[in-house]
C-alpha cells in the first residue's frame, strides 16, 4: 500500500494488553470491547482499562450515542468528510458504518450528526465516530468495498476493528 499514516495515536488495547500508549497517565476517550462483546465508550486511563476488562479498544471521538442518548449537537462541526464508526444494538448486534466523500458526482460525504442518525435508524444504543478522512476504508474478503478518498492512495491504518467467524 503507497500513502502515508501508520501510527497510532492514544491507547490501544488487544487481547487486554496495553499495545501502545502515547498519552502516558492521560486519560482518553476509549471506543472498545470488553470480555462480554459489550460496546465500552468511556474515558479512561491505562490503570482503569484493567479494571473495566477492555479487551480490544483504540482511541478517538466523539461518542455519538451514549445509552441511547444522541450525543452530537448542530451539525458535530466538523463538517462533511468520509466517516468511519462502530455502534452496537442492545442485543449486542454490532453495526459498522463507512460513508465515502470528498468524491465529486459519488459523495460528499457525512457531517458527524448524519453518522449519528446512520446509527439511530439502526437502533444502536452505543456508537462512536472513528478515524475517517483518508482512514475510511472497509474491506470484505481482501476486498475493498468502498471507495477511498486519498491523493496518495491507499494509507497504512494503524489500528482497525476487524471481525472474524467464530
Amino acid at each position: 500500500a503507497q500513502g502515508n499514516g501508520a501510527f497510532p495515536e492514544g491507547i490501544t488495547v488487544l487481547d487486554g494488553q496495553i499495545i501502545h500508549n502515547s498519552l502516558g497517565m492521560k486519560r482518553a476517550n476509549i471506543i472498545g470491547f470488553n470480555s462480554k462483546g459489550r460496546l465500552v465508550l468511556k474515558e479512561l486511563s491505562v490503570s482503569q482499562i484493567e479494571s473495566e476488562d477492555i479487551q480490544h479498544a483504540v482511541s478517538f471521538l466523539p461518542n455519538l450515542i451514549l445509552q441511547g442518548q444522541p450525543q452530537i449537537s448542530g451539525d458535530g462541526g466538523w463538517g462533511l468528510a468520509p466517516r468511519t464508526g462502530i455502534g452496537q444494538k442492545a442485543d449486542g448486534t454490532v453495526i459498522l458504518v463507512v460513508i465515502d466523500g470528498r468524491i465529486p458526482g459519488w459523495s460528499a460525504g457525512a457531517t458527524l450528526r448524519d453518522l449519528m442518525n446512520v446509527f439511530i435508524e439502526y437502533g444502536a444504543e452505543n456508537a462512536a465516530n472513528l478515524d475517517g478522512g483518508s482512514s475510511t476504508e472497509m474491506i470484505y474478503n481482501g476486498q475493498i468495498i468502498n471507495r477511498l478518498w486519498n491523493v496518495f492512495g491507499e494509507r497504512y491504518i494503524p489500528t482497525a476493528f476487524i471481525v472474524m467467524p467464530r
